[in-house]
């Protein structure tokens, strides 16, 4: 399976100690299944924008984080998205512009594992889950999906 994290995933691994198991059960769990991540260079470098946030306001980063770091710098477990496709969204999902195009631009069975509430329910009811074959869950859900 084809898997793309939001990149909320950052907050929640820097966040308490059952978000932070939560993220380190998903890395595990793309290892041990051997699913891959689909990367951009416009989403790479979001991630490491918010990862560059948490290393100026923590001492140390959390081992969720160090993991995840892990998981999208080894090149066995990324899939680049070289020429993402071009996507009209509303003004109030530009800042998902990112994320939506990695999402969209591979072909099949990929799952986009996101917190955002209103960008799932966006998806479902702009029918954009069905055009694209993408799945959407929280990160939760996602995880009994990935240890299948």
């Amino acid at each position: 399976m084809k898997l793309i994290l939001n990149e909320f995933i950052i907050d929640r691994a820097a966040g308490g100690p059952d978000q932070q198991i939560s993220i380190l059960q998903i890395v595990q769990a793309i290892n041990v299944k051997n699913h891959v991540i689909v990367m951009t260079p416009d989403l790479i470098s979001t991630y490491y924008t918010k990862i560059k946030k948490y290393e100026k306001t923590m001492r140390e980063l959390p081992k969720a984080i160090k993991a995840f770091i892990s998981l999208i710098q080894d090149s066995t477990k990324v899939v680049w998205v070289e020429h993402p496709i071009n996507l009209d969204l509303p003004k109030k999902f530009e800042d998902d512009r990112v994320l939506l195009v990695a999402a969209v631009s591979y072909k099949t069975n990929k799952l986009l594992v996101t917190t955002d509430e209103d960008l799932i329910q966006f998806l479902q009811e702009e029918s954009i889950t069905t055009k694209y074959h993408l799945d959407v869950a929280k990160p939760e859900k996602a995880l009994g999906i990935i240890t299948q």
